[in-house]
């Protein structure tokens, strides 16, 4: 198993720091949405998935280098990643990805309620924070 990374976001960027002695290990650019910088993180195994406004990306851990990129197709504010499939929450809409990027199923919620979606399954529960 490869060692762990300590996976930080902000204004559109992801970096890995070595979790003991900190340092960058890498650096990654997030493609920006208008003025959006919010990059949201979930981190399983070897890979890290962010997101940032309706643009998914896994990368690996180890290196920052991304796997593969997936549009979202909506602003989104909630990411979970549970058993096989990476889950992305927002703006009326739930998508689960398989974890190769292509999109396994959608949901609309659209006219169902307003605010920034929790998620929760078997024990992990993700609250997203609203502005």
């Amino acid at each position: 198993m490869a060692a762990q990374v300590l996976v930080v976001a902000f204004g559109g960027r992801v970096f890995g720091l070595d979790p003991q002695r900190g340092g960058h290990i890498w650096r990654h650019e997030m493609h920006l949405v208008g003025q959006n910088n919010l990059v949201r993180l979930a981190v399983d195994g070897d890979r890290v998935y962010a997101m940032i406004y309706d643009q998914l990306e896994c990368l690996d851990q180890a290196t920052g280098s991304r796997i593969w990129r997936a549009e979202v197709g909506s602003a989104c504010d909630t990411l979970l990643v549970a058993g096989d499939l990476v889950y992305a929450a927002g703006a009326g809409t739930l998508r689960a990805f398989r974890r190769d990027g292509t999109l396994a199923w959608s949901d609309d919620f659209r006219g169902q309620g307003q605010g920034a979606p929790a998620l929760a399954l078997a024990g992990r529960v993700i609250q997203a924070d609203a502005d």
